[in-house]
């Protein structure tokens, strides 16, 4: 019994020893790099152990805190955060760029595209899709941006000193009315009824 222990113990010690061994580059990468301390195992998991709709609130309270970019360990597994557009360029630019599997999870969601992909992939769809993003297009829509804004600032400005509300209807609005004038050459009021009644219908459609 004991000699079987023995080996069991053995066995795991050496797994995990070849374990981190294969991953030793990352170790000393990741130590680097500023974050909060970690407990054995289980990395910063019990920072984020709070309620789904208080995780975001809480990663940005932690985040705040250290210098970008950031490492945070959940188990063995490795995340990095960055907020400083110089660390944002680089990952954009570059064609070997691998996603996590937080990436593969969404696709159940919102199917495989331009957020999920790798690569060349995500460079070549990236630059494709940036073209009618250029300045020389934008500039052709400065006027619809700025009638636009004026028009939702106007409906903001209603709900001054009447607490809380929700302010995502009403940019929902102004979006519609922007997309539709300066991709589909459609005017739209950003108060009309029936555009309201479309935002509804395509909202129900997102997640």
């Amino acid at each position: 019994m004991m000699m079987t222990l023995a080996i069991i113990l053995a066995t795991a010690v050496a797994i995990y020893v070849l374990y981190k061994r294969s991953r030793r580059d990352m170790y000393e990468l990741a130590a680097k790099l500023h974050g909060p301390e970690t407990v054995p195992l289980i990395g910063n998991a019990l920072i984020f152990a709070v309620p789904q709709k208080e995780l975001l609130r809480k990663f940005v309270s932690v985040d705040v805190l250290y210098e970008s970019p950031t490492r945070y360990w959940l188990g063995p597994q490795l995340y990095v955060s960055i907020d400083k557009p110089e660390h944002v360029q680089v990952i954009l630019s570059t064609q070997t760029t691998i996603k996590g599997d937080v990436y593969k999870m969404i696709s159940d969601c919102i199917g495989f595209g331009l957020i999920q992909s790798e690569g060349l992939k995500h460079k070549t769809h990236r630059k494709i899709m940036s073209l009618p993003l250029r300045d020389q297009v934008l500039e052709k829509y400065i006027d619809i941006f700025d009638s636009k804004g004026r028009e939702c600032a106007v409906n903001l400005g209603k709900y001054v000193d009447g607490g809380y509300f929700d302010v995502v209807g009403e940019v929902e609005k102004t979006t519609m009315a922007v997309v539709c004038e300066t991709i589909l050459g459609v005017k739209m009021e950003s108060n009309n009824a029936q555009n309201e009644h479309l935002i509804k219908i395509i909202s129900g459609y997102t997640i």
